[in-house]
């Protein structure tokens, strides 16, 4: 091969070896593009979604809160406000399953009829852990302090109903 043509040849490749050399950085410009979008998106929904959560849960707790106000102004009617008002709702107890609003309301006016029987009820060490946008489980401790002091946990299924979160199923010993 001639030493011209070598040349000439050399050239081309270095030509070609610089384009590819400006493509691949644009092309990797465009990447650190979309990685910094990506990193952004990613910071902005950690920040986004438990604020998110963070308002779930205090409605959530603001649920709880209305239950034992009602509770300890002796209005079992207005605790029951917390609950699904449907026959699906259970109840779980060391006395077995309950289904249904109704039999759940029987229940509680059976075993705490009078106000002084319902006594003061105090919720602490609350959980909330939002599943969903329409489901939540919660954790906590509950005490009736009346004549009888009687105490122990529950574990809460809420579920957003109609806009409104109720509790679905409860466990409570």
């Amino acid at each position: 091969m001639p030493r011209f043509l070598f040349l000439l040849n050399s050239f081309k490749t270095k030509v070609n070896a610089a384009r590819s050399y400006e493509e691949i950085c644009l092309f990797f410009k465009k990447i650190n593009s979309m990685k910094a979008l990506l990193k952004s998106l990613f910071l902005f929904s950690i920040f986004l979604f438990p604020l998110r959560g963070d308002a779930q849960q205090e409605e959530i707790k603001k649920v709880l809160n209305k239950q034992a106000e009602a509770w300890n102004n002796g209005d079992i009617r207005g605790f029951m406000d917390g609950y699904w008002e449907n026959d699906s709702l259970r109840f779980i107890s060391k006395k077995g399953v309950t289904y249904g609003w109704k039999p759940v309301l029987e229940n509680y006016v059976k075993s705490y009829g009078t106000k002084e029987k319902m006594g003061k009820l105090d919720f602490k060490e609350i959980t909330v852990q939002v599943i969903s946008d329409d489901a939540a489980f919660v954790v906590g401790h509950w005490k009736v302090s009346a004549d009888i002091i009687q105490e122990g946990t529950f574990s809460l299924l809420f579920y957003k109903k109609n806009g409104k979160w109720v509790i679905v199923c409860d466990h409570t010993s």
